[in-house]
């Protein structure tokens, strides 16, 4: 492994990549997965299904709060057994989930929550130190590629497991597949963690807020900072609200709509590691964020000015361009702030970033509700969604790499 300080060479990233992406796809099917099964499951949950965006709500939010304690986990337990820990505590919070009641589904939805926080940090710790610069976006990406890569499997889940062995089951199958990842994770953490270095690390831990302000104090990781709130803005924007409005406002079909939305996802599958591979050789990150920025910008003006006329291949083009861009530059903007740091903070700092990440996840989904609630329409709030967008891509596009 390579010594604290010095620059990784070669493909020795590979391995810790693979298993980094294999734990965030399982963590992300594991927080995913309850709003997926909650029509089925909504009378044993005590909870209509309309309403788990609460308990989902509950769930960011302590990822939020828990992401700026990741480096102090990291310092205490390591990098590696920070993503044990997750694992075992999605392990624990689908389990509670499965007793069934809201006080369970509120306190497995917490848990789940707690756990999703850090792991990002941990395995961008991990990453930082193995990966050569030449191969940090698309390792990223690759790594990232987890998340939608869960959003498909939690539908899977249900159409392949929940019919035939029912929901409680095919929940704690889920969890046992999270507890033998921690046990293998096992085996590979007196490599992966040794040789730490918490140095710069302690005196910064008093505050609770310190890795934020760390992160937000650097000119690089406070532009991605700011583009990342946009970006995922319109990232929710799109999961969270494309098929209502496919559905509701324009009156495809609920499969149609479906089909659209199915699209988006499987391009945001594909697009995280084509656009790190992008990065890593074709285009400037910075550049190719600006960019991205732009098309979503366009993505979303076009969504605000279609209408019932409109043709459906043109919401499959359109679903396809934001998938790909809205759902695809994650890897590279967190490359781009593990860059810009020491790689014995990145776990550190990287924490201030993603509490940055997870606030917009909270917040964007309830300001685009809010804009609908005081009488705008999803055109309204779509063209909205993409001047900050536009504004983040332009701005992306005038920095120096």
């Amino acid at each position: 492994m390579p010594e604290t300080g010095s620059r990784p060479q070669g493909f020795g990233f590979v391995i810790p990549m693979t298993a980094l992406l294999c734990v965030q796809g399982l963590l992300s099917l594991s927080v995913l997965v309850v709003p997926v099964i909650a029509p089925i499951a909504g009378a044993d949950l005590g909870v209509e299904a309309k309403s788990i965006g609460v308990f989902t709500g509950v769930m960011f939010s302590a990822s939020m709060l828990c992401s700026l304690m990741s480096g102090a986990v990291i310092g205490r337990f390591g990098a590696v057994g920070v993503v044990q820990l997750c694992l075992a505590l999605g392990a624990a919070g689908i389990a509670l989930i499965t007793l069934s009641g809201v006080a369970a589904l509120f306190a497995g939805e917490l848990l789940l929550g707690i756990g999703y926080g850090p792991n990002s940090a941990a395995s961008s710790e991990i990453l930082a130190r193995y990966t050569p610069d030449r191969f940090r976006n698309i390792a990223f990406s690759l790594k990232q590629s987890g998340m939608p890569l869960g959003s498909v499997l939690a539908g899977g889940v249900v159409i392949l497991l929940v019919e035939p062995f029912g929901w409680r089951a095919s929940l704690l199958g889920i969890g046992a597949v999270g507890l033998v990842g921690m046990v293998l994770m096992q085996g590979m953490k007196p490599r992966w963690d040794s040789g730490r270095s918490t140095k710069g690390r302690a005196p910064a831990l008093g505050s609770f807020l310190a890795p934020l302000r760390a992160v937000l104090a650097e000119r690089r990781t406070r532009r991605m900072c700011i583009a990342s709130l946009s970006f995922i803005y319109i990232q929710f924007a799109l999961s969270t609200f494309l098929v209502a409005y496919l559905y509701q406002e324009i009156g495809l079909s609920s499969a149609q709509a479906a089909g659209i939305y199915a699209a988006a996802h499987m391009a945001g599958v594909v697009a995280r590691p084509a656009l790190g591979a992008i990065a890593d050789g074709l285009i400037p990150p910075v550049k190719l964020l600006g960019i991205a920025g732009l098309l979503m910008c366009s993505g979303c003006i076009a969504l605000a000015l279609f209408t019932k006329d409109t043709p459906v291949a043109a919401f499959y083009v359109v679903a396809l361009l934001l998938g790909s861009t809205a759902s695809g530059w994650n890897g590279v903007g967190m490359a781009e702030v593990s860059r810009a740091i020491p790689a014995d903070q990145v776990g550190y700092i990287m924490g201030g970033y993603l509490f940055v990440c997870f606030t917009a996840v909270v917040t964007g989904p309830l300001v685009f509700s809010g804009i609908l609630a005081l009488g705008g329409s999803y055109q309204l709030a779509y063209g909205l969604f993409a001047i900050g967008a536009g504004v983040t891509g332009l701005t992306q596009l005038l920095q120096r790499d």
